[in-house]
């Protein structure tokens, strides 16, 4: 039987565990293959308060690692648009998340404090399984993807990896 925890995070509070490295993806993670429009559908979903899945984390035991066992695309995507690697389009306006903008950009803007805020403090959530092989996360992550197809190349690398 596993132990699991599952709380509400902000998506600030998640997005620093990522950046700080105390939340990780594991080699065995599918590679990012999101194309911009999912990105974009994401960020957008967030800003209109529409929930999305769960992220599960693995405390790999005896270990200080924390790995990403299932929300690596979603995470990917947070932390891009955070990271102003993308922009996303409202009202005819492409906005970014807090990026340097030139004053003479016409239709360019970045988030209000108030859309900031609101995308900073959404909450997702998070389960994490304490204690957990390797093995073990490899294993849920499997389950976890049955929901989604996978191409071949992903089925190999994430038993094998």
């Amino acid at each position: 039987m596993f132990n699991t925890q599952t709380r509400d995070r902000d998506i600030e509070w998640f997005n620093l565990q990522y950046q700080s490295n105390r939340y990780s993806l594991a080699l065995w993670q599918r590679d990012d293959c999101w194309s911009d429009d999912y990105r974009i559908k994401l960020i957008k979903f967030i800003l209109r308060g529409i929930d999305i899945p769960k992220i599960y984390i693995g405390q790999i035991i005896n270990t200080d690692i924390k790995t990403i066992m299932d929300g690596g695309h979603r995470t990917r995507a947070i932390n891009g648009f955070m990271n102003n690697d993308f922009s996303i389009n409202i009202n005819e306006q492409d906005v970014f998340f807090d990026r340097q903008i030139d004053q003479n950009t016409r239709n360019t803007r970045n988030l209000s404090a108030d859309e900031k805020r609101y995308f900073l403090s959404f909450e997702l959530q998070v389960t994490t399984y304490i204690d957990i092989t390797e093995n073990d996360c490899r294993m849920i992550f499997n389950i976890l993807q049955n929901a989604q197809p996978m191409s071949v190349p992903d089925v190999v690398n994430s038993h094998q990896s």
